[in-house]
């Protein structure tokens, strides 16, 4: 099972104005607003290792660092947004016009309610289309930003 979640934010408008108590004294209390909250309004859980599929192991340590490392929540949401999944994209188009780099691999989904029959797959195709298909519905929204873990 694969430990990958892609989310998409956007900035939280609340209705009316935040502030964040605390015990400590030095806080002062932080006034809570769009500038400084999101709101998560998507969230996907792969049912694979979205890396599984990659035979060569420099492009699956590329992707890996842009998928991680490109899109870690310690940057800003800036610098995560979809400007940067369109790089991923042309990446993903660039290796998956080299079928040799690619293999399939069997899913952790299984047929209807026979357990003993795996799906077979090329996680790294799944991957290429769900991301095409986000940036489709999401990418021309503006302050949206993406994190994975």
């Amino acid at each position: 099972m694969s430990s990958f979640r892609l989310s998409i934010w956007q900035p939280f408008r609340p209705i009316r104005s935040l502030i964040h108590s605390s015990e400590n004294d030095d806080d002062n209390g932080i006034t809570l607003n769009e500038h400084n909250l999101l709101e998560e309004i998507y969230t996907w859980n792969p049912d694979m290792d979205i890396l599984s599929g990659v035979a060569d192991e420099d492009i699956r340590k590329n992707l890996h660092h842009r998928f991680f490392a490109g899109f870690s929540r310690n940057l800003s949401p800036q610098e995560r947004g979809f400007d940067r999944l369109k790089n991923v994209l042309a990446f993903l188009e660039e290796t998956l016009a080299n079928p040799d780099s690619l293999r399939w691999t069997s899913s952790d989904q299984s047929v209807a309610d026979d357990d003993s029959k795996s799906l077979r797959c090329i996680p790294l195709i799944a991957l290429h289309l769900h991301l095409m298909w986000l940036n489709e519905v999401y990418g021309d929204k503006p302050g949206l930003s993406i994190t994975t873990e």
